[in-house]
């Protein structure tokens, strides 16, 4: 099965390569209408996660969050397939950092750093766009797909463009080698902690919510800055990145500051723009008391 799955893949990566944009788009469209009509895929999962973040909006307005947030997840989905088989070349000028000097200045310090990022408009291109564009050697922090020979393709693919990807089982080991130059270290924070007992607890969009330990723990342990990636798309195709700094020297702050800046810095960008975050997933499913 997972043989038939590489083949599968592997055959509309092709597709894909060959495809004009203007017809992959006409495909998200396509997309949009069988999972927002059609299937509505995770419907009540996305519209219960709206209501609790938007208690005090009115229904039309949060039909209208609904509605994009769904047409701008089936354009996550179609650049995502597509973007396996973009040029470096490419895949930077369409994925664009505008402010590459903050990152440039801890490089040139000889300094370590940790970007994060969230599932925020399109985040997969990041993994393929952030190495081009930064001096740092490339630790990009993820989860491993089921189907090792799909996930060793991606690995491959990655390390092309001078992402090196390193499961997050084995991000302790990953913090603590030595490497040859100042090294970048690359996470997605806004998942829900699969240990409660290690989770940061904040308030944020008003719903308590178990946060990740992991960023600033490593970020303090090592002494590493942190920068936060905004990533805004211009138009269909097109993305700004814009490093938004989280912590310059994490062993002054108390236990909880790094996390705090972190996750309200997230929610300022959402509530500008709540369509582009991935409400599909129950961030809000664990509970204190678990």
């Amino acid at each position: 099965m997972n043989q038939l799955s590489f083949w599968a893949f592997l055959f509309f990566k092709n597709l894909f390569r060959i495809t004009p944009f203007w017809v992959v788009y006409g495909l998200s469209d396509f997309v949009f209408v069988l999972i927002f009509y059609v299937f509505g895929y995770r419907k009540k999962v996305v519209i219960s996660n709206i209501n609790k973040a938007f208690p005090n909006l009115n229904k039309e307005d949060k039909d209208k969050i609904v509605f994009r947030f769904y047409k701008n997840f089936a354009d996550i989905l179609v650049e995502g397939i597509k973007g396996i088989s973009l040029s470096e070349k490419e895949i930077v000028r369409r994925y664009k950092f505008i402010n590459p000097e903050l990152a440039e200045k801890h490089y040139n310090d000889g300094k370590n750093i940790m970007i994060v990022g969230s599932h925020y408009t399109n985040w997969e291109w990041g993994v393929l766009a952030g190495a081009p564009q930064i001096d740092h050697y490339c630790i990009g922090l993820y989860k491993p797909l089921s189907n090792k020979l799909i996930d060793n393709h991606f690995k491959k693919n990655r390390a092309q463009l001078g992402m090196n990807l390193v499961a997050i089982k084995n991000t302790k080991k990953a913090f603590s080698k030595s490497y040859e130059k100042p090294t970048c270290f690359i996470l997605l924070a806004d998942q829900s902690p699969s240990n409660l007992k290690r989770a940061i607890w904040l308030d944020f969009l008003g719903i308590e919510t178990a946060c990740l330990h992991g960023p600033e723990y490593y970020s303090k342990q090592n002494n590493i800055p942190i920068l936060y990636v905004d990533v805004q798309r211009v138009k269909r195709g097109f993305y700004e990145v814009r490093y938004i700094p989280i912590v310059d020297k994490p062993e002054t702050t108390n236990e909880g500051d790094i996390t705090k800046i972190y996750m309200k810095t997230l929610e300022s960008i959402i509530i500008k723009k709540p369509e582009h975050w991935l409400w599909s997933h129950r961030r809000w499913k664990r509970k204190r008391k678990e």
